[in-house]
This record gives C-alpha cells, structure tokens and sequence, in this order.
C-alpha cells in the first residue's frame, strides 16, 4: 500500500523470479513465493500461464479479506503451506468475508481448482458476473471493507 490512507493504492511487486510466458510450451521452473505458487509449481508439472490465474487467486482473496487463503500458523512451516495448496484447502471465514459478496466468493472458489487444465483462464475470468455485470469496470465491493484494509496494514 502507498499510504496510510483508506484511498491508497496498492501495487503488485516481487517479480524477481518471473518470467516471460511466450508460445505453447510449458514450464517446469521452480519459482514463486510459497503463498502463492500454484499446485502444478510445487508438484514440479510443466505449467504454463494456468499458475499465474492461481496467483491472482491468492491476491485477489487476500485484498478482499486482508489475510492469506493457504498459511500456517508455524510462519517456518512451508509444507503446511503447501499442503494447504496442493488440496485447495482454504475457508471463507466469518466475520472477514460476511460483508463480501457472493459473486466476489464464487470468483475465488473458481480461480482455486487444483487441475490446472480445469482452471479457468483469464479470459475465461474477465467473464465472470463478479467482473462482467459492472459498468466501468466497477468490481462490486459492497459492504464494509474497513477491517480487510487494516490487516492488510
């Protein structure tokens, strides 16, 4: 986040182990921060821009109800981690998401499909009525989004 203020922007970073997608082949690089890497990364599949879909899972939860979907509470316990995302094992908790919609909700539980040749891809996303059914590329964040915002502080 930018600032302190409820009107900051939020920019994306850590890229630094990102890399160019070009024609149809496939991936196998291990690579990503371990919150967000995808199952077919950490299963050493070749994978292709279906990781980056997850990803965006993973950011988009996170900025809806201001916490991770796949954690553990040992910070130095990556296999929970990655147990977690191998089993797409995560929960729309009360009271964080009771205010988020749930077209938002369903958008998430789409995005979050362990068989990356299930996922849907992005332009498959932009279609989505959490996304499409909004003039002005306006995304229905009704409700209140104060606590989210504070612990993404």
């Amino acid at each position: 986040m930018t600032s302190d203020s409820d009107d900051t922007s939020i920019k994306l970073c850590d890229f630094s182990v990102s890399k160019r997608f070009t024609g149809h082949r496939s991936l196998r690089t291990g690579c990503g921060s371990p919150h967000y890497v995808a199952p077919e990364v950490l299963r050493n599949d070749p994978y292709g821009p279906e990781c980056d879909v997850w990803s965006l899972g993973v950011v988009t939860y996170t900025l809806l109800c201001g916490y991770l979907p796949f954690d553990s509470a040992d910070e130095e316990n990556d296999a929970a981690i990655f147990d977690a995302i191998l089993t797409a094992r995560f929960e729309f908790d009360a009271p964080f998401w009771d205010d988020v919609s749930a077209e938002a909700q369903d958008f998430v539980t789409r995005v979050f499909v362990v068989d990356q040749e299930q996922r849907p891809d992005a332009a498959e996303l932009l279609q989505h009525a959490w996304i499409s059914s909004h003039n002005n590329n306006q995304v229905d964040l009704t409700g209140d989004l104060t606590s989210s915002i504070d612990r993404l502080r």
